[in-house]
């Protein structure tokens, strides 16, 4: 579970997907899995730990158990006292500006004034006596 996470958070999409349930599930049982070029040898090794078909033989499945998967590579720079004690700093998200000449459609213009709009019609709210005029 945590392999396949972890994957669909780097990738953007899950490991051996399909859109159609049969390929999937036969994509999982068969199907070589995908890395990306562009992911550094300790991820990629990380990840094929992590996804192994064989529960016995995924990293971490051992008896050392999650300590397994605390010493790979890829986590080398991770003080795990700080993790559990709570010592970490949030890094700052990055927001992307958004240009001041970008011109949206107003997707929340008043429609009130279209056609379909009965001259003097108003709604009641039954639990109160205001009207509602439109």
């Amino acid at each position: 579970m945590f392999g396949a996470t972890l994957y669909e958070l780097i990738v953007g999409e899950p490991p051996y997907f399909s859109g159609n349930k049969d390929q999937l599930f036969k994509n999982i049982e068969e199907a070589p899995l995908k890395l990306p070029k562009i992911l550094s040898p300790e991820l990629k090794n990380l990840l094929v730990q992590l996804l192994a078909r064989k529960p016995e033989k995924r990293l971490g499945g051992g008896p050392s158990d999650a300590e397994e998967v605390k010493s790979h590579p890829w986590f080398s720079g991770i003080n795990w006292d700080d993790v559990i004690n709570k010592r970490l700093k949030l890094p700052k998200p990055y927001i992307r500006p958004v240009p001041k000449n970008l011109s949206l459609p107003n997707i929340f213009r008043d429609n009130r004034k279209e056609k379909n709009i009965i001259e003097g019609w108003n709604f009641r709210d039954r639990a109160t006596t205001n009207a509602v005029k439109i």
